[in-house]
């Protein structure tokens, strides 16, 4: 409706009129001809076409300018919003995409880290490992230096009893 109604306060009132020279001048039927006497008198026409719209009072046409004014003041708005709205869209679009790589930045630190902790790791291990087969080795040559020992006591005490 507000579409319409600007449509229709475009059209301009146009109050001009047309001279013509002896040639074009348009015939008109004379006011004594017996059709055109029916007992009333007609204006004379100058030949122009009337306005695209009559007359509008000036109340009606301020009605219509300020109500010009609100929908230019509402489409301004939406457009401000708009413009708002997809500056808002490209904020967050740059920051969406900083997240992911700072996202993607932190995932690679991680795996880097849980391959230096599982490197670190497997080294420990190793090295537990090899401290206990050392341990076990140590224990091994203590338990048969142990057993040579009873051995040898074994044989000194038959060696003693025997005498």
């Amino acid at each position: 409706m507000a579409l319409k109604m600007l449509q229709n306060a475009q059209k301009v009132t146009r109050n001009h009129s047309v001279r013509f020279s002896n040639d074009e001048m348009p015939k008109f039927k004379s006011l004594d001809s017996p059709e055109m006497n029916n007992g009333f008198t007609q204006s004379i026409d100058s030949g122009a076409p009337s306005p695209d719209c009559g007359y509008q009072p000036a109340a009606q046409r301020y009605r219509l300018n300020e109500q010009r004014i609100k929908l230019l003041t509402a489409i301004n708005v939406v457009v401000q919003q708009r413009a708002e709205l997809e500056a808002n869209r490209s904020t967050l679009s740059n920051m969406l995409d900083e997240m992911r790589r700072k996202l993607k930045r932190r995932v690679e630190e991680c795996h880097l880290e849980k391959k230096e902790k599982m490197k670190a790791l497997k080294q420990a291990n190793q090295r537990l490992e090899r401290e206990k087969f050392s341990i076990v080795s140590e224990l091994e040559h203590l338990q048969r230096h142990l057993e040579k020992e009873q051995a040898h006591h074994v044989q000194h005490a038959r060696n003693a009893t025997a005498q």
